[in-house]
């Protein structure tokens, strides 16, 4: 577990000297993915609405994500301060999650996703896509982070191993399709190539246009029935989108 030291922090606030406890968070290793959530965001309480359930310590934790000070101390003993820390994180963690699907929290993450901050899919054929966090469950504890790319519409690991400490739950299942929704002119185009090329004057050619492997042996497709050929291929097009030809002549669909 990382400890609270503003020492630590790779850069410092602007306007004073020792860094809050969100900048803090936010500039761990591994933590280069988050938003800095406004303070006025966590201090409305319908924004944390049923936290206070999931969370054990969950005032003293939210005491020390706004630097607040402690509590007038009560009968009851106080939490060891790791304890705290933790509980700080998870706090804070789950609130990423809700501000990252706000209108203010979509619009830094969109910025930051056509920066290509998130990485690119590693997958040949969607021509260096961005990607974006993503969750398989919306529940701690469940999977750790995955990328999610808008144009195959699927998930991989991070390629950085540092990003296995981030729980999935931190960015949620819905946040990149909220985006999408929000900003559909973020959306990368996805062209199929015709079965039979069209010549070359009829339509245009896109490095970037997202296609499917297709299995060959000496030239050939490998039939839809062998055993290794690529099944339900079809299921892998999206509706509404244009036919175009490979420059390189051979049918990709």
């Amino acid at each position: 577990m990382s400890a609270w030291d503003p020492s630590s922090s790779s850069s410092s606030e602007t306007n004073s000297e020792n860094p809050s406890w969100i900048h803090w968070y936010c500039n761990l290793r591994g933590h280069n993915f988050f938003l800095a959530v406004p303070d006025d965001f966590i201090e409305d309480d319908f924004n944390l609405t049923g936290l206070s359930g999931v969370v054990k310590y969950y005032t003293a934790a939210l005491e020390m994500i706004l630097d607040l000070e402690p509590s007038e101390p009560t009968s009851v003993p106080m939490p060891d301060e790791n304890m705290i820390r933790a509980d700080a994180e998870l706090l804070y963690s789950l609130i990423h999650q809700r501000y990252i699907n706000t209108k203010q929290g979509l619009f830094h993450m969109a910025h930051r996703y056509q920066a290509g901050e998130f990485g690119r899919c590693p997958r040949l054929g969607c021509g260096n896509c961005a990607v974006l966090p993503v969750g398989r469950f919306d529940q701690t504890g469940m999977d750790t982070m995955k990328l999610y790319c808008p144009r195959c519409i699927d998930i991989y690991h991070p390629p950085d191993p540092v990003y296995v400490q981030i729980d999935g739950a931190f960015f949620g299942s819905s946040f990149p399709h909220m985006l999408f929704k929000t900003f559909p002119e973020l959306l990368p185009s996805i062209n199929r190539y015709f079965p039979k090329p069209p010549t070359h004057a009829q339509v245009p050619f896109d490095a970037a246009d997202y296609w499917v492997y297709q299995p060959k042996i000496f030239g050939f497709r490998v039939h839809a029935s062998a055993p290794d050929s690529p099944k339900m291929q079809w299921r892998r097009w999206r509706s509404g989108t244009r036919f175009l030809e490979h420059p390189s002549g051979p049918s990709y669909a």
